[in-house]
């Protein structure tokens, strides 16, 4: 069994002949439709691992993660639909394919919720991860109330993790910064200072006005932003209405749900 091999050659700390057996063995396999093998899922999900995006062959590794996605939920696999899931969306997202990386963590998300896990740090990175893949795609409403709630929820928490703080921080602060909601920004860089300062040296290269990192964040995003603002400040309608359509026409049927 390849899987128990590659398991083997990784506990012996032969990562790249654990990573060259499976490419070999998996290379063969025809990830058009769907497979009930759990141990296929698996090994498809741990060459991913191995092997983030299969960078020697985007097209392929797209199309294992969206394989190894729509099998995993074609059994019902709840756990390995997860791990899945949260493969596909990292591949999606690097692909290009924000539509795709959205719809995917978004149903993963949700169901990390309703099985009462949401405030998990899993389930956050998750939050975060679908809020960034939403932003790209020009979905700035969606990913700001993302990023917002994530930001407020962990500001009421009574115990904070500040690893798990300055993550949120910094994806909320990308987020608005982008959207150029510098109001917005500076306020979240002041809440911050109240209640967890040690954000501001995180925050404040983001944040500040003519930083290299906002000067960066505004000119990448600005092609998608769903505000689509002139410099008067009002919006540009066929601008506005061309990342619609980008929107709409980007990625393939959601997998799983044919």
């Amino acid at each position: 069994m390849v899987l128990l091999s590659a398991r083997r050659l990784l506990g012996e700390r032969r990562i790249a002949h654990a990573r060259a057996l499976l490419e070999r063995r998996l290379s063969a396999v025809d990830v058009t439709g769907r497979t009930s093998d759990p141990w296929l899922i698996d090994a498809i999900l741990l060459l991913h691992h191995l092997s983030p995006a299969t960078a020697e062959s985007p097209a392929w590794g797209l199309a294992s993660a969206r394989f190894a996605y729509a099998s995993a939920s074609g059994c019902g696999d709840a756990e390995r639909r997860l791990l899945a899931g949260d493969v596909l969306g990292q591949v999606a997202h690097e692909h290009g394919d924000f539509r795709l990386a959205g719809a995917v963590l978004a149903d993963i998300w949700q169901q990390q919720r309703a099985a009462g896990l949401g405030d998990g740090a899993f389930t956050v990175r998750l939050r975060l991860r679908l809020a960034a893949s939403l932003h790209h795609g020009g979905r700035c409403g969606q990913a700001l109330w993302h990023t917002n709630r994530t930001w407020q929820e962990w500001t009421r928490t009574r115990i904070r993790n500040p690893r798990q703080g300055a993550r949120i921080a910094v994806a909320y602060a990308q987020v608005l910064v982008g959207c150029r909601l510098h109001r917005d920004a500076d306020e979240l860089l002041a809440q911050a200072r109240r209640i967890a300062p040690s954000l501001e040296p995180l925050l404040e290269p983001i944040i500040v006005p003519g930083s290299a990192a906002s000067v960066r964040l505004t000119a990448e995003h600005r092609p998608v932003c769903a505000r689509q603002l002139e410099t008067h400040g009002t919006p540009d309608p066929l601008k506005a209405s061309a990342v619609e359509q980008a929107w709409n026409t980007s990625g393939l049927a959601e997998p799983g749900r044919s």
